[in-house]
């Protein structure tokens, strides 16, 4: 444990982001994928997280942050219990379906299952599974939480 909270954490490698562009297709009421760029990110500074960059018209883009785990385990069985679920797909078995939802909508959006393997199997080269941990300065984040303790 540091005694000084607001010293950086010695991390086992440099930190390092890992960005994968794919196209997950849009499902729409009338049966049609509509293509949507989306960036997957992930970044040693939140070791238990994947970001998903959706590209939302010409200029603006919608994030969504969830974990690491859920994406693998969508990938064989239904995962994800809340806003995001991940599951492979009943009728094409070399593609999930993703499920996304909040308070003004939701959407359904189906990926390619080897590009989203692929890409955790880059994540897991920059942190193995297991290891996630051991990026984090828990003192600091504690501190972050409740200034006024320290």
């Amino acid at each position: 444990m540091n005694e000084d909270p607001y010293e950086p954490m010695r991390t086992p490698i440099e930190h390092k982001t890992h960005r994968h562009n794919v196209v997950f297709g849009l499902k729409t009421p009338l049966g049609r994928d509509v293509p949507v760029t989306v960036e997957l990110l992930y970044d040693t500074r939140d070791p238990f997280a994947i970001k998903a960059s959706f590209a939302h018209r010409r200029s603006s883009r919608i994030d969504w942050v969830f974990a690491r785990d859920l994406l693998a385990e969508g990938l064989l069985a239904p995962a994800g219990e809340a806003d995001v679920r991940v599951r492979p797909c009943a009728y094409d078995q070399e593609s999930v379906l993703i499920d996304l939802s909040s308070p003004t909508g939701s959407a359904t959006f189906m990926a390619n299952s080897r590009e989203l393997a692929d890409f955790l199997s880059c994540t897991y080269d920059v942190i193995p599974d297991g290891d996630e941990s051991s990026w984090i300065n828990f003192d600091l984040e504690l501190l972050r939480l409740n200034p006024d303790h320290w």
